[in-house]
């Protein structure tokens, strides 16, 4: 691999950890929903778990906070057990809107994607709808996803 294609894939992987880098104990509040109680859930099923250490991290954004993971509007995360396969996020009381959803394997609980020595992260990535490019940034126009109320399932696969 070159240098210039090596330095293209750390920065695309850099800002696919500042996708998914997880502040603990800083959630923002849920999108409001109208008096018409639309709310609705999204559960993402995470896979392709290679061990089951750690936690898996996942994060909630709109157009507006992309790759923003302060502004993300919900963080949840999930310790990992031996005794479940796959891990699931859920993300509750929302309001009808557009989504995308960015997790990482935290294997050694330390709340960020750990980068190697080039600056690309060590630790599994995914987005929701799994287009993950290969060298660049994922586009809040490919991982979104409709919600309209009621309970959106998704299965988010992770790339190691």
């Amino acid at each position: 691999m070159t240098f210039q294609r090596l330095a293209r894939r750390a920065t695309r992987l850099i800002l696919v950890a500042s996708l998914v880098a997880f502040g603990i104990g800083s959630v923002s509040s849920p999108v409001s929903a109208d008096e018409d109680d639309q709310t609705g859930t999204i559960v993402a099923n995470i896979t392709a778990l290679q061990n089951r250490k750690g936690s898996v991290k996942c994060a909630l954004h709109t157009a507006d906070n992309w790759l923003e993971s302060s502004k993300a509007v919900q963080k949840t995360s999930v310790p990992l057990s031996d005794d479940k396969e796959g891990a699931t996020c859920r993300f509750e009381d929302l309001g009808p809107g557009t989504y995308a959803v960015g997790v990482f394997h935290d294997e050694n609980d330390n709340g960020e994607p750990d980068p190697n020595m080039f600056g690309i992260p060590t630790e599994a990535l995914g987005v929701s709808n799994n287009n993950l490019p290969a060298m660049s940034a994922p586009k809040f126009k490919d991982a979104k996803f409709q919600l309209d109320g009621g309970t959106k399932t998704l299965t988010i696969k992770l790339e190691y």
